[in-house]
């Protein structure tokens, strides 16, 4: 509530500005004509510095820097990777993930991804299913912006990431005949001793574990992801096909969604003093 009155706040007052200014420029002509001292024109200068800074915050959007998750899988931040950087290509130059491990995903056929196993139901996924599952794991250990979402209470986490609707959709639609013995892939496997997922219950297909697109999204790894309907917030969602860009679109999306975010608050107050400041020097001297 108090980042939404922020916005408000500094919106309204951006407008303020732009509206005011022709009457502040009147202003300090009509006093610099009756005045005609020099204390008037260090006034004009301190008012033009306040209102080009507070445009400058307003108006001036942080590129954000990659963060990478916390924990042993994870590099302590985002570095660029050797040529033997296998998949998730488009993270080469800033990764989260060293080269070595992306030798897990480049195979043709990925079975495991440590001791994480994808294949208890005695078949391999699809290929068309597991790029989808290979894009989904790039994000997670090789993305250099997986951490803006990390999950204060589970180290190593993420939650709630906006995926857009249609990836969603497509990749029920790629792996909906494919067999798993699990629907919350996070929660719903025992453990070995050693670490291996193994069943809790019989396999059965992704479409009768899922009831469509925003079900798996959101159900497969716990909270991980928030299905996002693209069509309104087509900036604002990400997808994860990785290994066949040259570009990471999700740069784009990131930039939208944290370039100005946790900032509103205080451009509306920066922008109010300023204001108050400039009432003060027109008006009250």
């Amino acid at each position: 509530m108090f980042m939404l009155c922020g916005v408000i706040v500094g919106y309204s007052i951006q407008v303020y500005i732009v509206i005011t200014s022709a009457a502040l420029k009147k202003t300090a002509i009509s006093k610099f004509e009756r005045r005609g001292g020099k204390m008037i024109v260090v006034k004009c200068l301190i008012i033009c510095v306040l209102n080009f800074a507070s445009l400058h915050m307003a108006f001036g959007a942080h590129e954000v820097k990659g963060v990478c998750l916390p924990g042993m899988r994870h590099k302590p931040k985002p570095t660029p990777e050797e040529e033997s950087y296998k998949a998730c290509h488009v993270f080469k130059n800033s990764s989260c993930c060293t080269s070595e491990f992306t030798n897990q995903l480049a195979p043709q056929v990925v079975q495991k991804i440590g001791n994480f196993s994808w294949n208890l139901c005695g078949r391999n996924l699809s290929q068309p299913c597991q790029e989808y599952m290979v894009g989904v794991e790039c994000f997670y250990s090789c993305s250099p912006y997986v951490g803006l979402w990390a999950d204060r209470t589970k180290k190593g986490s993420f939650n709630n990431v906006p995926v857009c609707s249609g990836y969603c959709d497509e990749w029920y639609d790629a792996c909906r005949d494919e067999l798993a013995c699990a629907k919350n892939w996070i929660r719903d496997f025992n453990y070995t001793s050693e670490g291996h997922n193994v069943c809790k219950r019989t396999c059965t297909s992704f479409k009768e574990l899922y009831k469509d697109g925003k079900d798996l999204c959101e159900s497969m790894w716990d909270d991980s992801f928030k299905y996002t309907d693209e069509t309104k917030n087509k900036d604002r969602c990400l997808h994860f096909r990785y290994n066949s860009a040259l570009v990471d679109s999700n740069k784009v999306v990131v930039q939208n969604i944290f370039g100005h975010s946790g900032s509103h608050a205080a451009q509306g107050s920066f922008l109010g003093v300023v204001l108050v400041t400039s009432f003060y020097v027109f008006y009250l001297q």
